[in-house]
């Protein structure tokens, strides 16, 4: 009898040895594990195992089960150091201390360049991200009518795991951009007779139009003046916006496209378009509620950045000449004469 509680004695210590060694033994690799959705704890204890960071799924689905956690393991892309043990893994795993990873969605990136952005980045196809922003219900209390999230989603850096959804992705998203219209904002919008879609819609415009700070109240009067005399906006990322959704845009505006027929299209359709055609950041979203008090209808880029404003249509045409016709014809000349110089001849 004595004998066999020594071999018991001896059995047990070895098996604690053995546990001990197993469960704070440090790892000689390190790398990223990535666990899907819905994953069960068998599934993350195999994911571990073919990974290489434990010797066998059993010593984690021991874990699990002693402390009661066989599901609900976050899920999400995590970062195994090298030197931790089994049990440093499993309190990682436990507390949901995923890798996050800086994305850095620009001013005036439409919902077709977002998904864009995280494709290149890992996240998903861009056919899922946009699948996501036909779900309008983030901003219902915002956009009742609209059809798609575009003009929500607030450009800012974001510190995001691989494997967020793009719909958990997009709520971010808005929720941002819900602080930054503030009681006074939306007070302000009130004022000017905007909901809060025109607001974003106008803004979006602004955005696109420029990036120079001190303009953006500039534009703004033009587009608002031009709204109360029911001009036409006649404002170039509305058309591209529409030839985008038709599948037709290449990179240039051509002159038959001017007529193009889409409700986006201010050349031909009055008043603003019927929604956002890109996601204005927040000095964009002050020049829509604050315009500039100037004269000007009307302003055409002057290809150095900047634009040049005009009161009447007969100044805007002379500038036009001045600032696109005249340019891109001399450009036109460069290119050509360029073509025409033989190699091993001096050219001035």
């Amino acid at each position: 009898m004595r004998k066999v509680w020594l071999i018991a004695f001896i059995v047990y210590f070895l098996a604690r040895g053995g546990a001990v060694y197993i469960y704070n033994h440090p790892i000689d690799k390190e790398g990223f594990l990535f666990i899907p959705y819905g994953s069960s704890g068998e599934k993350v204890s195999l994911l571990l195992y073919e990974k290489g960071f434990i010797l066998h799924p059993v010593f984690f689905k021991f874990l699990l089960r002693a402390g009661g956690r066989e599901k609900g393991i976050k899920a999400g892309e995590y970062f195994i150091s090298r030197g931790s043990s089994l049990i440093d893994i499993y309190e990682k795993l436990m507390r949901g201390k995923v890798y996050l990873r800086q994305v850095t969605i620009p001013e005036g990136k439409d919902i077709f360049e977002i998904a864009r952005i995280f494709e290149e980045k890992g996240f998903f196809p861009a056919s899922e991200f946009l699948s996501a922003c036909r779900d309008t219900k983030p901003i219902a209390d915002l956009a009742p009518g609209a059809k798609t999230v575009e003009g929500y989603l607030f450009p800012d850096t974001y510190q995001l795991s691989h494997g967020t959804p793009p719909r958990e992705i997009i709520r971010l998203m808005v929720e941002n951009l819900k602080r930054v219209l503030t009681p006074e904002l939306k007070k302000r919008a009130k004022e000017l007779g905007l909901s809060i879609h025109q607001l974003i819609t106008l803004a979006s415009l602004i955005e696109k139009e420029t990036s120079t700070p001190d303009e953006r109240p500039l534009i703004s009067a033009v587009f608002h003046r031009r709204l109360k005399r029911g001009m036409l906006l006649q404002c170039d990322p509305t058309l591209i916006y529409a030839l985008k959704l038709a599948g037709r845009y290449d990179g240039n505006i051509r002159r038959r496209d001017l007529r193009f027929e889409s409700p986006y299209n201010t050349y031909i359709h009055p008043g603003l378009p019927p929604g956002p055609v890109a996601n204005p950041g927040k000095d964009s979203i002050i020049a829509a509620l604050y315009p500039a008090d100037v004269p000007y209808l009307y302003f055409v880029s002057m290809n150095n950045g900047r634009h040049y404003f005009s009161r009447t249509l007969a100044e805007h045409n002379r500038a036009v000449y001045k600032y696109q016709k005249l340019y891109w014809r001399l450009k036109w000349r460069k290119e050509r004469a360029k073509k025409v110089v033989k190699p091993g001849f001096p050219h001035r």
